[in-house]
């Protein structure tokens, strides 16, 4: 039923929020999408599967890459939710050492960023991939 999953979803949410270990991550990702019959996850899941992938550190930054990458292509994105999926994009990639692609999508992103937050985040990973280049 309707209510079911959305409680299924809520329950995903609250397990990705906290610092999951991999084992945890990857039933979600497998076991939301599978009960709502998809393969894969809806976007606002993905951002939160690849945030939980980016937090792992080196071990997750390749698949919360992949995640991040595919919404990038997704059309009709809600707008919070494509910035959001832009900004930690960002932060992979100034992560793994790809300051130029880092430094396109923020130098894209940055006219859009109202929250005081996600503009100091979008700083200072600007900040640390034009440290990283000059090395």
């Amino acid at each position: 039923t309707a209510t079911h999953d959305s409680k299924r979803g809520e329950d995903a949410r609250v397990r990705l929020a906290g610092s999951p270990r991999l084992q945890e991550i990857m039933l979600v990702a497998r076991d939301v999408p599978a009960s709502l019959g998809r393969t894969e996850p809806d976007p606002d899941l993905a951002v939160r599967l690849a945030r939980a992938y980016f937090g792992l550190g080196p071990n997750g930054m390749l698949t919360a890459l992949k995640l991040l990458n595919k919404l990038a292509w997704t059309k009709d994105l809600p707008p919070d939710l494509a910035l959001e999926a832009e900004l930690l994009r960002a932060e992979v990639l100034v992560t793994r050492g790809e300051t130029n692609k880092a430094a396109r999508i923020l130098g894209d992103i940055s006219s859009r960023i109202t929250d005081p937050y996600r503009a100091t985040v979008a700083q200072t990973a600007a900040s640390l991939a034009d440290r990283v280049s000059q090395q």
